[in-house]
Formats: C-alpha cells, sequence, structure tokens
C-alpha cells in the first residue's frame, strides 16, 4: 500500500509515467484520484476484516486513517510511527507490572501488621484514629515510605486520611505526585462503581427501604471525603437527602432519619429547613448530642438568640461532659452562661 501511494504521488508530480499500453480516457488528476480512492477502499476493507475477526492494532488503523486523509504523506508517517512503536514497547514497562509496582500485593507479615497497628489503630472509629504520622512521613519521609504510606491509604481509605493524600499530591517528587493522583482515582473510582450498583439494585427495587437508606449513606460518605469540590460535593448531598426523604415516606417517624435529612440541609446552607426537621429531636428529654449541636447551629444561623441561650442552658451539662470537639462544648457553655451575645459577628459555635 506504501508502495502504491508512493507511485500515485510520483505520477502526479510528474516522475514516474504511466505504461504506453494503458488507455487513460479521464484526465490525470481524476485518474490519480480514483487510484488514492481505490489504495484507501482497500485498506478500509482489510480494516473492516480485522477488526471482525478481533484485530485491534493501533498502528494499521492510523495507517488507514492517515493514509485516506493525507495520502502518501499520512501512509509514510504512519509506517515511521509503527516502527517507532515497534522500538520503544521492546523496553517498555507492561501495565501489568507498573501498576503491580505502584499498588503491590504485599504479604501480612509480623512488621507489616504492627504498622498497621500503629498506622491505623486496627480501623478503629476515627476519634481514637491518628493519621499525624501520615502527615509526618508526606513531609519529611523518603520516597519508599511514602509510596508505602499512599498505598496504605488506597487500600484502607478513611475520609480523614484526605490530608495526608493532598500533601502527596503536592509533593517535590514527580513518581509521588503520580502515585497519588492514581490513588486519588482508583477511590474516586471505586465509590462511582459503587453508586453504580446501587443504583441498579434501586432500579430493580424502587420500593426498598434498605437499599435506599444504603444509597444515602453512600452519597453522604462520597461528598464527606473531602476529595470533591465544593460543587461536586454539593451535588453528592443533594442525592443524599433526595434518598433520604423518599426514605421518611416509606418509614414516617424516623428519627435516625429525621436527624439525617436535618443534618444534611444544614450541610446544604438550610437552617429554616433543618430547624423544622431537629426542632422536634431537639425537644426530647433523651436527645442526642449530635441533634442538639446541629440544632445549636440551626438556631445560630437563624439568629434565635432566645431559644439558643434556652437549649444551651438546658443541655449545657450534658454537652460540656460529652465527647464532642472542644470549640462545641466551648461555646455552648458560653452561651448558657449568657455571655456571648457578641458572637453573632463571630464565628460558628459549631
Amino acid at each position: 500500500m506504501i508502495c502504491a501511494e508512493l507511485a500515485i504521488a510520483a505520477t502526479g508530480l510528474g516522475l514516474l509515467t504511466p505504461p504506453s499500453s494503458l488507455p487513460l480516457t479521464l484526465p490525470s488528476e481524476a485518474t490519480l484520484f480514483l487510484a488514492h480512492l481505490a489504495v484507501s477502499s482497500v485498506l478500509i476493507c482489510i480494516a473492516a476484516a480485522l477488526y471482525r475477526r478481533g484485530g485491534r492494532t493501533p498502528t494499521f488503523l492510523l495507517l488507514v486513517v492517515s493514509t485516506a486523509t493525507m495520502g502518501p504523506l499520512g501512509c509514510v508517517g504512519a509506517a515511521l510511527g509503527g516502527v517507532m512503536h515497534w522500538v520503544f514497547i521492546r523496553h517498555a514497562t507492561p501495565f501489568a507490572q507498573w501498576y503491580a509496582a505502584l499498588f503491590p500485593d504485599i504479604d501480612t507479615s509480623p512488621i507489616r501488621a504492627l504498622y498497621e497497628r500503629l498506622a491505623l489503630r486496627g480501623g478503629a472509629p476515627g476519634p481514637r484514629s491518628n493519621v499525624a504520622p501520615f502527615l509526618d512521613v508526606m513531609a519529611l519521609g523518603t520516597v519508599q515510605q511514602k509510596q508505602a504510606v499512599i498505598t496504605v491509604i488506597a487500600d484502607e481509605f478513611r475520609p480523614a486520611f484526605v490530608p495526608a493524600l493532598r500533601s502527596a499530591l503536592n509533593d517535590v517528587e514527580p513518581a509521588i505526585r503520580v502515585l497519588a493522583a492514581t490513588a486519588s482515582a482508583r477511590i474516586e473510582n471505586w465509590f462511582l462503581e459503587r453508586a453504580m450498583e446501587l443504583n441498579a439494585h434501586r432500579a430493580a427495587a424502587p420500593d426498598d427501604p434498605d437499599i435506599l437508606l444504603t444509597l444515602a449513606r453512600h452519597h453522604d460518605e462520597y461528598a464527606n471525603t473531602g476529595l470533591l469540590d465544593a460543587g461536586r460535593a454539593q451535588s453528592e448531598w443533594r442525592q443524599a437527602l433526595e434518598c433520604y426523604e423518599l426514605l421518611n415516606q416509606l418509614r414516617p417517624g424516623d428519627p435516625d432519619i429525621i436527624q439525617a435529612i436535618g443534618q444534611l440541609l444544614l450541610r446544604l446552607d438550610e437552617p429554616a429547613r433543618a430547624m423544622e426537621c431537629l426542632e422536634p429531636l431537639a425537644e426530647s428529654a433523651n436527645a442526642s448530642l449530635d441533634v442538639l449541636s446541629s440544632y445549636l447551629d440551626c438556631l445560630y444561623r437563624l439568629r434565635r438568640v432566645d431559644l439558643l441561650r434556652r437549649v444551651a442552658r438546658r443541655h449545657g451539662e450534658r454537652i460540656s461532659a460529652s465527647g464532642l470537639p472542644y470549640n462545641i462544648r466551648c461555646a455552648a457553655l458560653l452561651w448558657a452562661e449568657g455571655s456571648a451575645p457578641d458572637m453573632l459577628d463571630g464565628g460558628s459555635p459549631a
């Protein structure tokens, strides 16, 4: 095919004269164009036949496209590209080997188990976990140590690991940035695949409350990972809110669902609607601390000062003795003591 295109080009330039025994009734330009179309048609037919038989060679596809569009120049360029690809692929690392080097399957050894217990605390809840060593390794560790930490983050992802992952994305070492970007893409891909799976289950059983609850928690967890920008996080929270509202219609009066709806509305900056959901729960004698902190936040945003002080005084002792964050406990005590009227111009108590 290359020879045919070169012959067509040489004939067009006058470097090659067609045999005199061939009668040409069409103009020379039209004849050369038809010859080019014939060569391109043959290449397209060969490519179609190979495709039906499972042939997926990018180099040959490049040859077909470039020859059909650029003639002999494209044909020669595709041939050079094929030669360069053949030379490069002889020394290139296979993709499976490269991926295995990024995320190796590490056998559990006593040293590895000790490392996981120290770094992950055995998968304990967030308040008991300490991820400061991850940040220290990202700042002061060697390349191998940083790679080990990123591998652990990708395999055992927790939202608390996001600061370390972001630090790795801005690392001065290119290999660490590439590995961190790959880990981030891997984590997001898992969330997306899980969402597609749950949506498929929901399509099969749209009124199944367990599927709706799992899907709502999945969207909420994805938004709270810290990997998403503000717009995508808002979108995930909206989808979680939609699922919770449908679930509330199937299970009316469930306090856990109502609490989740109120907290989502608060994250979406709708404190008035959030207050309507959380107020019945906060007024009960056994209101949970999470409900109280969210309810106080709603009152603060709505500037309901008198009600805010009254609720803070009623539950001040419980809040001060709880395990809530320090800033929430301090703010609640200030409002309970009636000495925080100027905080309306400052930060939120929560």
